[in-house]
C-alpha cells in the first residue's frame, strides 16, 4: 500500500475552475436559527471544563436532506445540498445553484472555493453557470477539502475503485495517493501549497490509515465499530465518529470516546467541531476543542 503518483485515467483535461463563492450576504455567520435541542439524550458526554456543546434540532419544514453532503463554508456557515442547490442549514437560504446538475457531494477549500460532484461528473460554479471540470471513474465519489487549494476524492459505487484515494490539484490534475484494502469511508488532511507535502488520514471500515508523501501507508488506529467520519486535528490527533459514538485519538493513539450514543458527519473549523446527523436532523457544535485535545493528551 505505497502511495501512487500516477494520474487517474478518464479524467478530462483542462483548467480546474474553482470559483470563490461569496457567502456573507447569504446568511449571518455561525449556527443557523433553529429549535433548541435541549439535553442530549444518548450517553454521557465527557469533556473538560471550558468546553461547551450547542445542540440544534432542525425544524421539519427547514432544509435538512438526508443525502447530498454537508460542509462548513466561509464564515463558519453550515451548508447542506438540496437537489441542485446548496442551502444554509436550518433556514434554507440558497448559497449557490448549479442546475441542471444534482449535487451528490461538495467541499469548500479553506479559502472558500467550491467543488462539487454530480453523478460521475466533477463541476465548479462559474460566472455564467456551472462548469464541467472532468469525468470521474465512478458515480457516488466523495469530496473533502485538502487545505487552501486542493481536495481529496475517494469512494464511489464501483469495486475495487472505491478503495482508492485521489488528490485533485489546481489545474485539474487528479493524482492517486493510495489504494487501501477496503472501500474508503472518509478522508481528512492537509496538503501544503508550495511543496505538495501532505499528511492525510483515510478511514475504511474500522481502520484509520496515514498517507504521507513518499512513505508507506501506515495503519494507525482501529475502532470498535465501523467508522462513519473522521477529522484530522492538531498535535497528531484524530476525531472520529463510529456508529456508536464520537471520540478522539490522542498522540499516543489512545481512544477517548467522549460522546457515546451520537454519530454523524464531522467537520472541524478552527476551535469548533461540528457533528451533523441527518437522520436525527440534529447539528451539534462543540466549542473549544483545542482545550479538549490538550486534556485528552495529558490524561
Amino acid at each position: 500500500m505505497t502511495p501512487h503518483r500516477n494520474r487517474a485515467r478518464g479524467f478530462a483535461r483542462g483548467a480546474l475552475l474553482l470559483a470563490a463563492i461569496l457567502l456573507a450576504s447569504a446568511v449571518a455567520p455561525g449556527l443557523p436559527r433553529a429549535e433548541e435541542g435541549g439535553k442530549l439524550e444518548a450517553g454521557d458526554v465527557v469533556l473538560p471544563a471550558g468546553v461547551s456543546i450547542q445542540s440544534l434540532l432542525i425544524p421539519q419544514d427547514a432544509a435538512a436532506p438526508a443525502g447530498g453532503g454537508f460542509d462548513v463554508a466561509f464564515r463558519e456557515l453550515p451548508v447542506v445540498a438540496e437537489g441542485t442547490r446548496l442551502v444554509a442549514l436550518g433556514d434554507g437560504k440558497s448559497v449557490v445553484d448549479v442546475a441542471p446538475y444534482k449535487i451528490d457531494d461538495f467541499a469548500f477549500t479553506a479559502d472558500g472555493r467550491l467543488i462539487l460532484v454530480s453523478g460521475d461528473t466533477l463541476i465548479s460554479p462559474g460566472k455564467d453557470g456551472p462548469v464541467k471540470v472532468g469525468a470521474l471513474s465512478s458515480s457516488g465519489m466523495k469530496l473533502r477539502a485538502a487545505g487552501k487549494f486542493a481536495a481529496y476524492l475517494f469512494g464511489g459505487k464501483d469495486e475495487p475503485g472505491n478503495h482508492d484515494v485521489y488528490l485533485l490539484r489546481p489545474g485539474g490534475e487528479l493524482v492517486k495517493l493510495a489504494t487501501l484494502p477496503s472501500p474508503v469511508a472518509d478522508v481528512s488532511g492537509v496538503v501544503l501549497e508550495d511543496t505538495f507535502q501532505m499528511d492525510t488520514l483515510a478511514a475504511t471500515d474500522r481502520k484509520i490509515y496515514r498517507i504521507e508523501s513518499d512513505a508507506p501507508v501506515e495503519l494507525i488506529f482501529e475502532a470498535g465499530a465501523d467508522i462513519v467520519s473522521i477529522a484530522k486535528a492538531g498535535a497528531d490527533g484524530i476525531y472520529y465518529a463510529t456508529k456508536n459514538g464520537v471520540g478522539y485519538v490522542d498522540v499516543n493513539r489512545r481512544a477517548h470516546e467522549f460522546m457515546p450514543g451520537h454519530t454523524g458527519v464531522l467537520r472541524l473549523w478552527g476551535d469548533n467541531l461540528y457533528v451533523w446527523s441527518p437522520d436525527e436532523r440534529r447539528l451539534l457544535r462543540i466549542d473549544g476543542v483545542l482545550t479538549s485535545e490538550r486534556w485528552f493528551n495529558t490524561e
